[in-house]
C-alpha cells in the first residue's frame, strides 16, 4: 500500500524536514512478513522496519522513529510511506499514523 502525505505536512520553507514517528496498528495473525518503507534523505524507499507476525491473534502497534525522513513523494507511485507484503500473507492493518516530532 502506498501513502502520500499532504504537501503541507512539511512546509516547503524547511530545507531539511523534522524527524517523524510512524505508528502502524496491525493484526498479528499468521506468520507472514511485511515491511514499512519510507522516503528518506538518502533513499526514496528505505526500510524502516521488517515485521514477522507471531500469530497471537491480537492487534499490535509498531512505532518507528524516522530521524532522516524526507517525505517529498519520491518513492514508488509517488509515495512517502509504503507497507509491503513480503510473502503474500495478506497482512491486515487498522491504521497508520504519522506525527512530526517537536
Amino acid at each position: 500500500m502506498y501513502f502520500a502525505l499532504s504537501e503541507e505536512f512539511f512546509p516547503s520553507s524547511e530545507a531539511v524536514p523534522r524527524p517523524v514517528t510512524v505508528r502502524v496498528v496491525y493484526l498479528d495473525r499468521g506468520h507472514g512478513r511485511w515491511a514499512l518503507k519510507y522516503d528518506a534523505l538518502d533513499d526514496p524507499a528505505k526500510v524502516a522496519r521488517t515485521v514477522t507476525n507471531g500469530d497471537s491473534g491480537r492487534w499490535k502497534t509498531l512505532s518507528v522513529a524516522l530521524p532522516d525522513a524526507r517525505l517529498r513523494h519520491r518513492g514508488p507511485e509517488g509515495a512517502d510511506l509504503i507497507l509491503v507484503d513480503l510473502d503474500r500473507s495478506d497482512a491486515i492493518f487498522h491504521w497508520i499514523e504519522v506525527s512530526r516530532d517537536p
